[in-house]
């Protein structure tokens, strides 16, 4: 029975896939919306994994799934089935790439009973809130330095492009050593000199924050570290503080 509920999710997923590529035809929407507007559970449960799992650019889907997730979260929760379902809701708000739903799920995150459908919203609510929220600190644009490579110069576009979640994955690489280039290391540092103690009780901005204060530990420059110096002793965010600390320990 479990193998037959696999294939079924894989031939409902791969019929949204072929029908949404060959383009915005409403047979796809409205598939969806049956499934979630659905008197079944299952099927409601069904269109939300779709929505998730797909790359669905409709508001008017995501607004059916942000109706059924305030609907039911203060529902009876000790259902582990409305449980999962709920959780499923968050799940595919995060990927809806409109800000207009982080009210929902803050609201969720806050005052549902369930501590599972709480946790769910919250992760959803970061990951949206990522993805929209633009960075408090936005570089001048600068042309990538002749001698970088084709990632650098990737990278060097994250740094730039003002959005939380790439100016993350750009702190990220810089951390690993994926990329080297100290132009890229300044412009992380500029970052998070500029941005530090601005939006401290915003989660994305504070962990965008933390990464880059790892780049900057990794960067193998000493010149960056009075900036980490001062984060350690002056950031308003006590996480920001700790990383800073970390990233001065290891930059020494």
């Amino acid at each position: 029975m479990l193998k037959n509920s696999r294939l079924s999710f894989i031939f409902l997923t791969c019929l949204c896939l072929i029908i949404t590529a060959a383009g915005p035809l409403l047979a796809s929407e409205s598939y969806l919306v049956q499934l979630l507007d659905s008197g079944s559970r299952l099927d409601r449960v069904k269109g939300a994994k779709l929505v998730y799992h797909n790359k669905i650019q409709n508001d008017k889907i995501f607004d059916l799934v942000e109706k059924q997730l305030l609907n039911g979260y203060e529902k009876n929760n000790n259902n582990p089935e409305q449980v999962d379902e709920l959780s499923w809701y968050c799940k595919a708000l995060s990927t809806s790439g409109n800000a207009k739903y982080l009210e929902a799920l803050k609201t969720v995150g806050l005052h549902a009973p369930s501590d599972k459908v709480k946790k769910y919203a919250q992760q959803a609510y970061y990951t949206l809130e990522s993805k929209t929220v633009a960075s408090s600190v936005s570089l001048p644009p600068t042309a990538p330095p002749k001698d970088m490579s084709s990632e650098e110069k990737r990278v060097h576009k994250l740094l730039l492009s003002g959005r939380l979640n790439d100016i993350r994955e750009a702190a990220k690489l810089l951390s690993k050593r994926k990329v080297t280039h100290p132009f890229l290391y300044d412009m992380a540092a500029q970052i998070l000199s500029e941005g530090y103690n601005k939006k401290s009780h915003q989660h994305s901005h504070v962990d965008t924050m933390a990464w880059l204060c790892k780049a900057i530990g990794a960067s193998g420059d000493q010149q960056h570290l009075p900036l980490l110096d001062t984060i350690a002793q002056s950031a308003t965010n006590n996480k920001l503080k700790e990383y800073g600390r970390k990233a001065y320990l290891l930059l020494q």
